[in-house]
């Protein structure tokens, strides 16, 4: 069981929780192996004529390279249907296994239905999710923008469209106070901030915090030490 894991190309769809990044990588995958356009139906079934009696050489030949990519198209039609299966968590494959879903578009159809309602109450959850979003004690920039970009990929799964200044703003209100002048500076700048160049102004700024604790950690060591060598070789002795 721990090896089949370690094989996955990603994580197991575990339900509404991972939807939004689980679907975006499966479409990736898909992709990769040259399944999705079977499961969406953008590629058809080659279709194979009957060869009459008479045909020559050549309409012979052109039949068995036709069968060959119909072949080839039912070989990757079933994957397809197995990869889905495959990165199903077990407690899921009941919503795949229905005999009546026949196609790996139909098994793909149903995890949409089940999992990408697009319901006020959804919509709710998630963007009160990204409202009270704050980078933790102890977290890196890179963890806390992680977080920031999972909630923005779950709002588009379920066609919540926040907009950028709002998302922009929500993810400097949940920076600690630590960050203080970096925010002010975007905050006071107005006009329309990159994500890119936000992220690497907020990286740069952690860095140059680290490196103060650092020669703040090293100047303490400094003056415990010295302290400590005067101490060495005077005798105590006690006022009468």
């Amino acid at each position: 069981m721990m090896t089949e894991e370690r094989n996955l190309p990603f994580e197991k769809l575990r339900g509404a929780e991972n939807w939004a990044i689980w679907s975006d990588a499966m479409q990736t995958y898909l992709e990769s192996i040259n399944c999705w356009k079977i499961l969406k139906g953008q590629e058809a079934r080659p279709v194979v004529a009957d060869l009459g009696a008479d045909a020559t050489d050549n309409q012979v030949k052109e039949h068995e390279r036709q069968l060959e990519k119909q072949e080839k198209y039912d070989l990757r039609a079933a994957r397809a249907k197995h990869e889905i299966n495959r990165l199903v968590s077990p407690e899921l494959l009941y919503l795949v296994a229905d005999p009546t879903l026949q196609t790996a578009g139909q098994r793909w159809a149903k995890l949409e239905e089940q999992f990408q309602k697009d319901t006020m109450a959804n919509q709710l959850q998630v963007v009160t999710r990204l409202i009270e979003l704050r980078m933790s004690d102890g977290q890196c920039i890179d963890e806390y923008y992680k977080q920031y970009l999972s909630i923005c990929s779950r709002l588009t799964a379920l066609k919540c469209e926040v907009s950028k200044p709002v998302k922009t703003a929500v993810l400097l209100r949940g920076l600690p106070d630590s960050f203080v002048n970096v925010r002010a500076a975007y905050l006071a700048r107005g006009g329309d901030i990159e994500i890119g160049e936000l992220m690497e102004s907020l990286r740069s700024e952690e860095i140059r915090m680290k490196a103060n604790i650092g020669e703040d950690g090293a100047q303490v060591m400094k003056m415990s030490r010295s302290y400590a060598g005067k101490g060495r070789g005077h005798k105590f002795v006690p006022k009468v």
